[in-house]
Parts: structure tokens; sequence; C-alpha cells
């Protein structure tokens, strides 16, 4: 919009534009800082999801029986048997066993034994 005012005002001087700005260069510096903005968006957003989203299904693919995890849905349980997509904790006192997807799982801690 800065080149037509000033190549106006120009004209209705009588008097050559002082400063002749190029279309190319005008759609580069309109695009450079949503490019900008788009890379950095990437880098901080993005990027770091994708990672979490990485380290949760290699410690589902790692799952083994007597991990303890812990569901979207905050139950908490130790993992008591795997099958292909389904795993089945035992949870409370009582010992009560649920069966649910692996996809349910939120959070997972292995022990070592000993």
């Amino acid at each position: 919009m800065n080149w037509f005012l000033t190549r106006v005002y120009a004209e209705t001087a009588g008097t050559a534009p002082v400063e002749e700005v190029s279309m190319g260069s005008y759609l580069l510096s309109m695009l450079l800082p949503v490019a900008i903005i788009i890379g950095l968006m990437y880098l901080m957003v993005f990027r770091p999801q994708k990672k979490k989203e990485n380290a949760l299904r290699d410690m589902i693919n790692n799952l083994k029986v007597g991990d303890e995890i812990t569901t979207i849905g905050g139950i908490v349980g130790k993992v008591v048997a795997i099958k292909d997509e389904e795993v089945t904790i035992e949870s409370s006192i009582e010992r009560t066993k649920i069966q649910m997807n692996k996809y349910a799982i939120k959070d997972v801690k292995q022990y070592e034994k000993a």
C-alpha cells in the first residue's frame, strides 16, 4: 500500500516518485514475517507434541506385566496380562481386574525385578 501512496503523491505533485518499490519486494516483505511465525510455531508447538506422542507410544510398546500404569481416566493399576491391543490391570486393595485398550494408557512406571 505504501508504494501506491508514494506514486499517487508524486504524480499529483508533478514529480517522479521518490521511492519505487517493486511488487516482488513488497510481497517478500509481507510473506517473510508470516513464514517466520509459522516456523516458530512448528518449533515451539508441533515438534514437542510429536516428541511427546512418540515417547508415549514407545512406553506403551515396551509395557510389561508388573508395570504400574495410570489411565487417561485416572485409574492406577498394575498390569497383569497383555494381549494384542488390550491390557488387563489389577486395581485397588480388592484386586479388581479391569480390561482396557492400550490407547487408554497415559503413564507407565516400569519397575525392575531384583
